[in-house]
């Protein structure tokens, strides 16, 4: 597996496009920190799980992490690499756990750096417990209950499953529309569509990532994360049955 990971990831072209990654999360993390930042309550580095649940902020990591996924598994759209491995469901299946591994690392990725970015802009690592936090104000303000219930360690190992779960239902979209379409263009142009669309309206990402509120209930985080593992599991499966389908030629469009 590690050669599997190797050819399809460690490469020049995948450097720039996780750093493109991680760059967008700065850049969003840092505009939503100071906003928390002027708004009432004091925030803490943990505060990432708001910024990283925020709808447009969220939809521009996962598009920029689904590109880098569909560019890293390019290379395999041709027929040598298929005949490699003798049948296209055993290429989907490749391609399948290389995109959650992929997945669950730049998640951990993109978790760390919010979290140091946080760290950066407020100087405290965690406040929920705090009746100055911005936690408790945007529960109040919000009309639930202000009650924290986890360790700081378990809201990170937490929102980091969520955001790893999330970018692979992504690539494992991408990758479905490029096999039903055999068009690289029309993944890359469906995954823009649908993350635009998110950003204004809760239809993908808005309805199933994790918000402050839900880290006051681990039952509703661990249902959310649920719902979100067998919807992974569906994209799996239904991309198992149409792979035999999708045929290959030596250039893509």
């Amino acid at each position: 597996m590690s050669t599997e990971l190797k050819r399809r990831y460690i490469k020049g072209e995948s450097i720039f496009w996780i750093s493109l990654v991680l760059l967008t999360t700065v850049a969003l993390s840092t505009v939503v920190f100071l906003i928390v930042k002027k708004s009432a309550g004091e925030g803490c580095a943990l505060d990432m799980a708001y910024v990283i649940s925020e709808p447009m902020g969220f939809s521009m990591i996962a598009l920029a992490a689904g590109i880098f996924n569909m560019k890293a598994i390019q290379a395999d759209f041709n027929s040598k690499i298929v005949m490699k491995y003798k049948t296209k469901r055993k290429l989907w299946h490749i391609q399948g756990i290389c995109s959650c591994i992929s997945a669950f690392a730049v998640g951990a990725m993109v978790t760390l750096i919010a979290l140091l970015n946080g760290y950066c802009i407020f100087g405290r690592f965690y406040n929920w417990e705090s009746k100055q936090s911005f936690y408790r104000y945007s529960l109040l303000d919000r009309g639930h209950d202000y009650t924290v219930v986890m360790t700081p360690f378990l809201i990170i190992i937490i929102s980091w499953i969520m955001t790893s779960l999330l970018f692979l239902m992504t690539f494992l979209l991408g990758m479905l529309v490029n096999n039903i379409t055999r068009s690289f263009s029309a993944a890359i142009v469906f995954m823009v569509i649908a993350s635009g669309a998110d950003s204004f309206v809760s239809c993908f990402y808005s309805r199933l990532n994790l918000y402050l509120s839900t880290f006051a209930s681990p039952s509703r985080c661990f249902t959310k994360i649920g719902i979100v593992i067998i919807i992974n599991i569906v994209l799996f499966i239904a991309g198992f049955f149409i792979a035999p389908f999708r045929e290959y030629y030596d250039k893509e469009v």
